[in-house]
Parts: C-alpha cells; structure tokens; sequence
C-alpha cells in the first residue's frame, strides 16, 4: 500500500490507497461514517450512490467537510429520477438511472475517474460505494463482486482510497466474501445508550478497541 495520510479520525493514519469496507446492523451511522472518512483523507471524492440522489450527497458530504475537504464532488446517482425527470448530467454528475444496470455505474464511475485523475497531482481522492448491499438486493454476489474487483482495480491503480458500506444482516458467506479483499474493516454498532461505536479490523496487528464516533 502507498503513503500513510495523518489524520485526527478515530481510525488514524491510513494508507493513502486503502480499501476499507464500513459494515454494521442498519441504523448505525455507516453512511455518516464513510462521509466522514472521506472528509478526514480526501481532498476529492467520488460518491457512487444507490440510496441518496445526487443533491443529497454533496450536501451531506459538504456538511461533514465543513471548510476543509473535500473539494470536488462526483456523484454517480444510481437512483430513477422521481417523476422521470432527472437533472442534466454535468462533468461532476453522472445518472446509472439503477442500481442494478452495474453496467453503466461502471461507465459513469470511469467518466468521473477521468475528471479526477491527475497523475501529476498530490492530491488525494476518495471514493464511496454505498451501499453494496443495495447492489447485491439488484445483482447478485457473483456481479456485484465481479463489478467491485473491476471498480477497486481502478481506484487502487491511482492511488486513491476507496470505502463501501454493506449492512451486517448480509449473508456472513457474502460479507467474508467482500472482507477478504479489503486492507480494512470498520465495524459499527449502537451500544445501549445508542451511541455509534466502531472499531477497526485489518489495519494493524490488533483489533481496535471500540470508539464513539
């Protein structure tokens, strides 16, 4: 893996192309988290969204940033357009039009990396997949980690980081499935006051302890 980028998250220095999968019971702050994670090492970001339009992203993702990063948003909107009408593309927003034509998420995600990609430029971009688990609902195991060997293969060759937030309520033989090709896994959970809580998995030797966050 490539270069460690600091950073005061809860999950600390990471290698600037780490491959991290957010996973946890619904309802546990996975998406806030990987918002978060973007925010923390990227300076860009490329969402692949099957649950949140476009809008909604950027300004989740803008809010979590504050005044620092990232700074260009990209977002492949994986949802139909409500009343059929969707918002033109633009060189930032790219329409799949559903979660299940992985297809064309692959050919709109390459659009956006071709925006981003600057092989002469220190920046870092990041990218988010959520969630795989809407993926698997549309496509099946066997696709969704056919598409993802090809997707990861893509952001890993520019050195860039990738997280993707599944739901726990998968089947445990899919999760592993997904676990075994990742650098990292950052399990979320509520504890009995509901507070959000994750620890990390892969990244070092030891398994963290649990952190609010």
């Amino acid at each position: 893996m490539g270069e460690l980028v600091s950073s005061d998250s809860p999950l600390g220095d990471l290698p600037r192309d780490a491959t991290l999968v957010v996973a946890g019971p619904p309802m546990t702050g996975k998406y806030a988290l990987m918002l978060s994670i973007l925010a923390h090492y990227a300076e860009d970001a490329i969402v692949i969204s099957t649950k949140n339009d476009a809008s909604r992203v950027v300004a989740d993702l803008e809010d979590v940033a504050g005044d620092s990063r990232p700074g260009r948003i990209g977002v492949v909107d994986c949802l139909a357009p409500a009343g059929g009408l969707e918002a033109p593309e633009t060189e930032l927003l790219k329409h799949a039009g559903s979660p299940e034509n992985l297809t064309r998420i692959g050919v709109k995600f390459t659009e956006l990396f071709e925006v981003m990609y600057d092989p002469d430029s220190e920046a870092n971009v990041g990218v988010g997949v959520h969630s795989i688990s809407q993926l698997l609902m549309h496509s099946g195991l066997k696709n969704v980690y056919q598409f993802l060997q090809v997707l990861t293969g893509q952001v890993r060759s520019a050195d860039w980081l990738c997280v993707g937030v599944v739901d726990t309520n998968t089947d445990e033989e899919e999760l592993h499935t997904f676990y075994q090709h990742c650098d990292g896994i950052v399990e979320t959970r509520a504890n009995g006051g509901c507070e959000r809580e994750l620890r990390v998995r892969g990244l070092s030797p030891r398994v963290s302890d649990w952190t609010a966050f």
